[in-house]
């Protein structure tokens, strides 16, 4: 086992050297050595104007939180998370930032009880069920369904007028496939002079029953006044092609 790790640890630093990465028990899943568009897109929306609230939709452990603080140092962060045990590492995660506001909500195109469908890797989670073919797109181990259970949902246009909020200045979302749900929940707010920038993680692969896909999310948000910004984080492999990736959108 010391030599397998050994081995792995090699070939990750080889990997990630030349902008790759190795994924186990799947067909190798590669990220494309692109221009990491997060910087000159964050960086964009702050010469803008300042960036002073940011929603973090599908949080996680705060992983991301992380990423949104350096690039936007002085904004609220709403970090929404359903997944309760996923919710209590990233409230713990932090509890350093006052100016962190973790949320223990689903957000989506209706105020309602959900089902969340949980997965053995937490980060793969979804309002929406697995697709019968997830396996072929995602490391097995991490899709093996592990239960459901039933999580808030609000609208994000109940949710800002209920907080007094007027302007998100960015949306970030990687919600495993719920997107269009989200995006919808926004409202008369999804215009670029109440929602600057948006971040989506954009899956071109069958992963959720019900998944939203890439054109109609960019031809959603184009009728609401954006432009893709660009694609980055791209995964993929030799066989299947493109996964899933992060999209950027900015004022069009």
């Amino acid at each position: 086992m010391a030599i397998e790790r050994l081995i792995r640890s090699s070939l990750d630093k080889v990997a990630k050297r030349f902008g790759y990465r190795l994924m186990k028990d799947s067909p190798l899943l590669w990220t494309l050595p692109s221009i990491n568009l997060r910087t000159p897109w964050t960086r964009r929306l702050s010469a803008e104007a300042p960036v002073r609230t940011v929603f973090d939709v599908g949080a996680n452990d705060g992983k991301s939180v992380t990423w949104l603080r350096k690039a936007f140092g002085d904004a609220t962060i709403y970090s929404f998370e359903p997944f309760g045990p996923s919710f209590e590492r990233l409230r713990a995660n932090v509890a350093g930032d006052a100016r962190v506001v973790p949320v223990n909500l689903a957000l989506g195109d209706r105020k309602e009880t959900g089902t969340y469908h949980a997965n053995s890797s937490p980060g793969t989670g979804s309002l929406l069920p697995n697709a019968a073919r997830i396996a072929e797109y995602s490391p097995a181990h991490m899709v093996v369904p592990v239960g459901t259970m039933e999580v808030g949902v609000d609208r994000i246009d109940h949710f800002c007028s209920d907080r007094a909020i007027e302007r998100i200045d960015v949306l970030k979302v990687d919600a495993q496939g719920y997107e269009r749900h989200i995006l919808a929940g926004a409202g008369d707010m999804l215009n670029p002079d109440t929602i600057r920038g948006i971040m989506l993680e954009v899956l071109f692969v069958d992963l959720y029953d019900g998944q939203a896909w890439p054109d109609e999310l960019m031809a959603m948000l184009r009728e609401r006044g954006y432009r893709l910004f660009g694609f980055s984080g791209v995964n993929y492999s030799l066989e299947n092609g493109w996964h899933w990736a992060d999209a950027f959108f900015v004022k069009a």
